[in-house]
């Protein structure tokens, strides 16, 4: 069985920072606003940055990362 080559496309840095600046930008909004603010779902847009450039074991550090930020967040 013939063997296929994944090839992805590697992320220029400005998109990771980028990416990394909005996580915290939701992490900053998230934490002021009350609790019943859904503002959480919006780290969807940074896992979805990182799944068009990371390989998988990136996008899953991506999600637990914001995962963690979302319970920090909950916690301050």
């Amino acid at each position: 069985m013939a063997r296929v080559a994944h090839s992805r496309v590697t992320a220029p840095a400005p998109v990771l920072v980028a990416a990394a600046v909005l996580a915290a930008a939701i992490f900053i909004f998230d934490t002021v606003t009350p609790y019943g603010m859904p503002i959480a779902v919006l780290y969807v847009i940074v896992v979805l940055i990182a799944g068009s450039f990371l390989p998988p074991r990136g996008i899953l550090v991506t999600a637990a990362a914001c995962a963690a930020l979302m319970v920090l967040s909950y916690v301050l």
